[in-house]
């Protein structure tokens, strides 16, 4: 009896591959965010439209659940963009954000980011008495390969020119997580996202580097335990670890990529339940193409290779002959069809802006001059360095933070300094610059009315006053130096009334006229 079949190739009725099962409803199956192969099935995480979460992410509406847990889109008011916000309740006793934080240290580590998808942040916030793992990351307008892919199936000669071009852009984000030391793991067209134009690599929770730390996978982590077993290598079937696999398995899994793209039923090359894929994947003949021209079936058949050493050892040489192939040779796609020197003019507006300190300007000029031409080489080095001097602005705002919830201003004014300098009108700066004047102006009163109690001799208020400017700056030598002085004379005071308790008048007098001497010294100052 036949066993019936979802639209992904996945049987439902298969229990030897519970992993790939699809969750619930076609929606959530097909959302670009979502992963359905980490680990047990949890409960989507309910958010509301509006719903204010770190008090930075306005929640715009759901993109879908899926096993990790649920997707949203929302609006990051720090940035002042829509994001993707993945969410995940940590499961009792598990390392639950394991995943995202390898997706955060995975594109941390990437040099090159214009053709992968860009993760902002991590976020733990309470929740139900659980914590809940936010990753916010960079929003796909344009959705995935795979929704791109099925719009395009009956229009082969799209898919050979366009979609070939979009290929490539995939395999260079491909090649900058390789040159990182990373491999993904994870490669099929789900995972590879469409914004502003251009085709991003997305999903970086199923990598794997030999820099990671062994504490960074699950306990339960297997290889089979990532990936998608429609897209696996033949090793990855069979290796016991990810430090078994390299590049070569990411390789093949762009040929099974490349090969659905160019079918003229555009399909994969193999089908079937876990088992059938195993069988075919690790066994079968390497697959051929037919009635495409010569270089493309060539490099198909090359990254298809059971035999990893027969495989293209680098992304890199997959693209230059792609690249050779005159059939692909048509412009990037990209619904802008700018000249040159339309390009050129935006070039130099956005370094006029960078200049006279517009950053924001400069990132709009960058961004369209990018999704005109993704490897527009200047361009996409001003937009790194723009990217750069704002995770640094970010960062030194974060630690004046961090500062002046410890009531401590000391350093403050330098760093904000540096941080308006680095990048003018970080979305970061004005509400931490109201913090560190409000805190600024604390100090200073407490510094004049503490200076004024001292004038009066009310030295016990004094004293608070001083200390409470303390805590605003820690090392303000005068507030330190006139704090141990009215405790030296405290001190003094409670000598001289202990010391006419037992009687002692001659040392009392003593005392006393030091004191008056220490207070007069206080008060000429």
């Amino acid at each position: 009896m036949s066993t019936s079949q979802d639209s992904s190739g996945r049987s439902p009725d298969c229990t030897q591959c519970p992993r790939i099962t699809p969750c619930d409803g076609n929606r959530n199956a097909a959302n670009p965010y979502l992963s359905l192969s980490d680990g047990p099935k949890r409960e989507p995480v309910i958010f509301e439209p509006d719903d204010l979460l770190v008090d930075r992410f306005r929640i715009v509406r759901s993109l879908g659940n899926g096993r990790f847990g649920s997707v949203y889109l929302a609006e990051d008011l720090t940035r002042s963009v829509s994001v993707a916000l993945k969410a995940m309740q940590v499961l009792s006793g598990e390392q639950g954000a394991s995943r995202f934080r390898r997706e955060m240290a995975g594109f941390n580590a990437i040099l090159d980011c214009r053709h992968v998808i860009r993760v902002h942040d991590l976020h733990v916030i309470p929740r139900g008495g659980s914590e809940v793992v936010l990753l916010s990351m960079e929003y796909a307008e344009g959705g995935s390969f795979k929704d791109w892919l099925s719009k395009h199936k009956n229009d082969l000669e799209t898919r050979r020119t366009t979609g070939v071009e979009y290929f490539k852009q995939a395999c260079r984000g491909v090649g900058a997580i390789h040159d990182a030391g990373l491999l993904h793991l994870d490669l099929k067209p789900a995972n590879l996202l469409l914004s502003g134009g251009v085709l991003k690599v997305s999903d970086l929770g199923a990598s794997s580097s030999r820099l990671w730390d062994q504490s960074t996978w699950d306990e339960s982590a297997t290889c089979m335990g990532e990936g998608t077993p429609l897209y696996m290598s033949p090793e990855h079937f069979q290796a016991a670890h990810p430090d078994d696999l390299d590049e070569r398995s990411d390789i093949f899994s762009l040929g099974i990529i490349l090969f659905e793209l160019l079918h003229p039923k555009c399909r994969p090359p193999f089908w079937g339940n876990l088992a059938r894929l195993r069988e075919l994947h690790t066994g079968a003949a390497t697959p051929q193409l037919r009635d495409i021209g010569s270089p493309q079936a060539e490099v198909v058949g090359r990254s298809l290779s059971r035999d990893p050493l027969s495989r293209y050892q680098s992304v890199w040489d997959l693209i230059q002959d792609l690249e050779k192939d005159v059939i692909t040779n048509s412009p990037p796609p990209s619904d802008h069809h700018e000249p040159e020197p339309e390009i050129r003019t935006m070039l130099e507006e956005a370094s006029e802006s960078i200049a006279g300190g517009d950053l924001k300007a400069a990132t709009k000029l960058l961004d369209r001059i990018l999704s005109i031409a993704p490897d527009h080489t200047e361009a996409g080095s001003l937009k790194e360095e723009l990217q750069s001097r704002y995770e640094e602005s970010a960062q030194l705002y974060q630690e004046i933070s961090d500062r002046l919830d410890r009531e401590d201003i000391n350093q403050s004014a330098e760093w904000l300094a540096e941080a308006i300098e680095l990048y003018p009108e970080h979305p970061c700066g004005p509400p931490i610059q109201r913090r560190f004047l409000a805190k600024a102006k604390q100090y200073g009163d407490a510094m004049e009315s503490g200076v004024a109690a001292l004038k009066e001799g009310d030295f016990e208020s004094a004293h608070a006053l001083l200390e409470q400017a303390c805590r605003h700056r820690p090392n303000d030598a005068i507030a330190k130096s006139l704090i141990q002085r009215l405790s030296h004379i405290k001190g003094m005071r409670q000598s001289i009334d202990q010391a006419i308790i037992e009687k002692r008048f001659e040392d009392a007098k003593h005392l006393a006229a030091c004191a008056d001497h220490e207070i007069g010294r206080l008060l000429s100052l």
